[in-house]
């Protein structure tokens, strides 16, 4: 808040002194309300790119789903959810069920 320092210059901060400020700030008719012409065209734009991209979302989860019940059948009994940290790390490492199986022994264990 830039308007800060012509009011109190101070270094410290904290919740109660922010109040202060932002009630100072439209006390004194220091601020600027968004035009509502600009609000409503950029709403059907949002509208339509989060849906353009939730659709996108669910055709890359199919695919993911597909490709994993092709070639790690068993991948969803060991993982509770591919999108989660741990199997997204396996994955990403092992991609492919060979991989794992041309390891040597002792990494083996280690990749479970």
């Amino acid at each position: 808040m830039k308007s800060k320092k012509l009011d109190d210059n101070s270094p410290t901060k904290n919740d109660v002194k922010g109040a202060k400020g932002l009630a100072q700030l439209v006390k004194d008719g220091r601020y600027a309300e968004p035009t509502t012409a600009r609000c409503l065209c950029r709403t059907p734009c949002g509208k339509e790119n989060w849906r353009s991209l939730t659709e996108d979302l669910k055709t890359v989860q199919g695919q993911m789903h597909s490709w994993i019940d092709r070639n790690f059948p068993e991948f969803l009994k060991v993982f509770k959810k591919w999108e989660g940290k741990a199997a997204l790390q396996f994955l990403q490492l092992y991609a492919l069920p060979h991989e794992i199986a041309d390891l040597p022994i002792h990494l083996r264990k280690t990749a479970k």
